[in-house]
């Protein structure tokens, strides 16, 4: 039930995984009948991105609370932000008086919008601007002058991942992931898309959400709703 709302592909897997245990639990007598067999299977979803389950929403609020990677991870989530567009953010960006940030989208001329910071979001700006030292709201570990590059947020969200295997159980052994239970299908692209479904679930219209998704055509917007 955890699964629901993951990919198909990523519940069969887990679904012929316990089935093929439970088999072997048969022939080897410990129990008498497969109880897997008859499973329902919870909703699933197809294709490349999809929103997170509960489960996941949980925890990656929990990592994000220490995590160096998890005001950006936020951002995409309450934001909807691409991971593309979150490298180059600036504090020019952030309006603290009004509560809205900038996002100078390049995909289109409607990818740049302005779109409202909750609280809890407009709070965690605030105190990160308290201690920048660089003109850039997310840069490189090594050299805070410098954006982020694809490699550099990538090992960041490998490294917020790890984290997040570890707050939902995976079993550790000498500081290594021996069991994962993160889901494989979960990237950065997933909070973009949870942020659409959220606006969906607050009865955001469909209009508003195209504009704060940056979508230059409401029939992608659609899609997702």
């Amino acid at each position: 039930n955890r699964l629901a709302g993951q990919s198909v592909s990523l519940v069969n897997k887990v679904r012929q995984l316990l089935t093929g245990i439970l088999e072997q639990a048969v022939e080897d007598e410990c129990i008498i009948k497969n109880p897997a067999r008859k499973l329902n299977m919870p909703k699933t979803t197809e294709g490349s991105y999809r929103s997170i389950t509960e489960h996941e929403r949980e925890h990656i609020l929990k990592v994000a609370e220490w995590h160096r990677g998890g005001l950006w991870v936020l951002t995409m989530l309450y934001t909807g932000c691409r991971p593309k567009e979150t490298r180059y953010l600036n504090w020019a960006d952030v309006d603290f008086k009004n509560g809205r940030l900038f996002i100078d989208g390049t995909k289109s001329d409607a990818a740049k919008r302005r779109v409202p910071l909750p609280p809890e979001l407009l709070d965690r700006f605030r105190q990160e601007f308290k201690k920048a030292k660089t003109t850039f709201i997310f840069h490189q570990k090594k050299d805070e002058t410098k954006p982020h590059t694809e490699t550099s947020m990538r090992r960041m969200w490998e490294n917020f991942k790890r984290e997040l295997d570890i707050s939902m159980g995976a079993k550790v052994y000498n500081n290594k992931i021996i069991l994962s239970v993160v889901a494989h299908d979960l990237v950065p692209y997933c909070m973009r898309h949870t942020y659409a479904t959220d606006c969906q679930t607050a009865g955001v219209p469909i209009n508003i959400a195209k504009v704060l998704m940056g979508h230059s055509d409401i029939k992608t917007t659609g899609d997702i709703y």
